[in-house]
């Protein structure tokens, strides 16, 4: 019987089945990699090394989990800004009012009629952005303030916010803006005017001034401006020796000015206020107001820096009432004391960063 045998080939040196192991070898070749793709590469941690997938994976869910929990927690809320969204807002409120720096007599833009009654451009939009901040009429403060020390009341805590006639590109507001402990921000502008001057003196004498040349041949104890605002600047700038007061009130009460610098509206309300007379039982008579080319004074509203909510807040009320606020406070008094044919003037308003608001409010709600 012939039993069965495995037959194994002959060695001649190399591997068994060659072509069976060639094939094997193509087919790995032309099998497509599954490799993960990045736009633009693949992402990597600040120290160069590549971000394992799951760990990415796992702060998409984190980020995707915190957003959905604001949204179960507020609502379409989370979307909004508000006051309460706000620390700042919050520590004023919880002092039960809040107080507002403005002039005290500069008519048509904020005086103080009689003690403790208010009125005026700035004083309604005083109202509009405390109504926006959440404060009734009634828990609105007013602190006089003077062009010198806006800031400083302001970085003190003393006013919460300011509005008078502060202009926003003016070296105060500049230096202000720059504070080492206590910077400044201004939202604006609300306002626009021109430098002018309020000369008076005889008919032929307040005639004969045209413009800065004109004012320049007034000795220095005849020409003044507050300290502190921009128009002194301007007459540094102009090489025109002149004084200073405290306020542009102070100037006409000193009996040797004949000529007040300062904006054209502030002028309109101190000429309306004041008359003057070139010799005794003279007519009473009003002052001449002089523009001075070339010049533009933005008003802004003055805060204190690092506060988005509150920034964006006090833009939104800007607008509000606006053009009746004008017509009831300026209009009459400008047409009559410097051109009847005055048109307010064309304002563009700053434009609100909600985003910004809201990017504050997230990090105060999460951190």
């Amino acid at each position: 019987m012939t039993l069965p045998c495995r037959l194994f080939p002959r060695s001649n040196g190399h591997s068994p089945r060659p072509a069976a192991r060639e094939r094997r070898r193509r087919r790995a070749r032309l099998s497509p990699q599954r490799l993960p793709q990045f736009p633009g590469g693949p992402r990597t941690s600040p120290d160069g090394k590549p971000i394992p997938l799951m760990q990415r994976k796992a702060v998409r869910l984190v980020g995707l989990a915190a957003a959905a929990l604001a949204l179960l927690l507020g609502g379409y809320s989370v979307f909004s800004v508000s006051p309460e969204d706000s620390p700042q807002i919050r520590q004023i409120h919880g002092k039960g009012t809040i107080k507002v720096g403005v002039k005290a007599d500069q008519p048509g833009l904020a005086s103080e009629t009689t003690p403790g009654q208010w009125q005026g451009f700035e004083i309604d939009l005083a109202y509009n952005i405390a109504a926006g901040l959440g404060f009734p009429r009634h828990k609105v403060k007013f602190r006089a303030v003077e062009t010198k020390d806006r800031d400083r009341l302001l970085q003190s805590g003393e006013v919460d916010f300011v509005l008078a006639t502060w202009t926003m590109d003016g070296s105060q507001a500049t230096k202000a803006r720059k504070h080492a402990s206590v910077p400044l921000s201004f939202v604006g502008p609300y306002f626009k005017t021109s430098l002018s001057a309020l000369v008076w003196g005889t008919e032929e004498g307040v005639a004969s001034v045209e413009g800065i040349d004109d004012i320049r041949e007034y000795d220095r104890d005849r020409i003044c401006t507050a300290v502190g605002s921009t128009s002194e600047d301007y007459l540094k700038k102009e090489d025109v020796d002149h004084t200073t007061k405290a306020s542009y009130q102070q100037c006409w009460n000193d009996e040797n000015v004949h000529v007040v610098i300062t904006d054209e509206i502030i002028l309109a309300g101190l000429n309306q206020m004041n008359d003057y007379r070139t010799g005794e039982g003279e007519e009473a008579k009003k002052g001449h107001v002089v523009r001075l080319a070339g010049t533009v004074e933005s008003y802004g509203v003055g805060l204190t820096a690092g506060d988005p909510i509150f920034e964006y807040l006090t833009c939104r009320a800007i607008p509000k009432d606006w053009e009746s606020n004008v017509s009831t406070n300026l209009e009459e008094m400008a047409k009559k004391h410097l051109d009847s044919e005055w048109v307010r003037p064309t304002v563009k308003f700053p434009e609100c960063s909600r985003l910004d608001a809201w990017k504050y409010k997230m990090r105060n709600f999460f951190f």
